[in-house]
Order: C-alpha cells, then structure tokens, then sequence
C-alpha cells in the first residue's frame, strides 16, 4: 500500500459475497462484511501486471490486525485503504477528470489568498474536468466567487509574449518554402535574396 500513497485511483468493482450486500438505492450498497477484495484502476499504472487482470487494475485485499485495548485483544479485519476527501490544486495538476466536486466559493478569512492565487486556483479546477456534465459544487456560489484577475505583472507578460508571435508570424511571412537535402542553408527571406541580387 505504501507504493499507492497519494495516487488518484478508481475503484471499478468490490467483490462480496451476495449474502453480505444490501442494495440501498440505484447507486449504494451496504456491505455488512469487509469485500473479497476492491479492484481500482490506475489512469497511468506502473504496477507489475498480474495474470488474468488487467494491466492497470490493482486489487486490494483485507489485512487481519490483532490489537489491544484496555486489556481486551481485538482482531480487526479490513480493507487497508482511505478513500481521499479532497484533494489539492497541485495534486491535481495534469490530470484530467470525469466527475469532480469542487469548491470555488471563497473564503475571505483563509490566509495567504490574493486575487492572483484565487484566480489560478479557480482556473486550475475548473480545467481538470473533461466535460461541464461532471461538474459539481460543494456549495453555491455567486459572480463575486468568480471575480479574480491574475497579478498586472502576469498580464503585461502575456502581452509581451502576444507582440512577440505576431512579429515572428510575419518575419516568417517572408520565408519561401525550400525543400530538398540543404533546406535549412537554403531557407533565406525573400526580402533579404532580393537586397542582396540589388548590390550584385
């Protein structure tokens, strides 16, 4: 389990035994017995690949624990794993998403939030998402959550980047296309051929 620590996982199916299971709507079951085993599924798996399962599923079987409390020994039988409540803005860098649950109200009281940071976790957490169907909010929220810009510096650099490639898509406006084995030696501008045949 150690290997598994802080990685995203998806559980796909929990073997139990019938007797043990009792459906309480269309979407939860009671267990009343630790399951055989739960099987998750890893988005990108590094696990050795087990016979007859799939390469990115790894199962998870029940530990047994003897403890003692207050001079009463207990044996323990579970499923060694936490389902994680929440996680963070950097942990979820990178990954895309099916379903997610986020919270994007704003707290005034939390420490170290500026508008910039606020911004780039909004941004962060909504773009994790594949589809809007599988948006979900903890808490409601008005446009007053939603009103943070990044910091001036930030916008100043886009804009400087945007000058940037507009001047470089019309330098290589003048380029003609060269092809064979000399390419790159050949590949002058069209201005520069011209200036220089005017001296010649």
């Amino acid at each position: 389990m150690k290997k598994m620590k802080g990685k995203l996982l998806h559980e796909v199916e929990v073997k139990a035994e019938e007797e043990e299971l009792f459906e309480m709507d269309d979407l939860y079951f009671l267990c009343t017995k630790p399951p055989a085993c739960v099987l998750f599924q890893r988005d990108n798996s590094a696990q050795t690949k087990l016979e007859d399962i799939d390469a990115k599923i790894i199962p998870v079987f029940p530990l047994e624990r003897s403890i003692t409390i207050k001079g009463l020994s207990v044996r323990r039988r579970q499923v060694p794993m936490c389902p994680a409540f929440r996680l963070a803005n950097y942990k979820v860098q990178g990954s895309t998403l099916t379903t997610a649950v986020l919270d994007l109200k704003h707290d005034p009281t939390a420490r170290g939030q500026d508008s910039h940071k606020k911004y780039c976790s909004t941004y962060v957490q909504l773009s994790r998402l594949r589809l809007s169907d599988g948006l979900h909010l903890l808490q409601t929220i008005d446009m007053e959550d939603l009103r943070f810009s990044p910091d001036d510096q930030l916008l100043i650099e886009m804009q400087r980047l945007k000058a940037v490639e507009r001047e470089t898509i019309a330098a290589w406006a003048f380029y003609e296309p060269v092809s064979g084995p000399r390419r790159a030696e050949r590949a002058l501008p069209v201005r520069h051929q011209r200036a220089r045949s005017t001296h010649t």
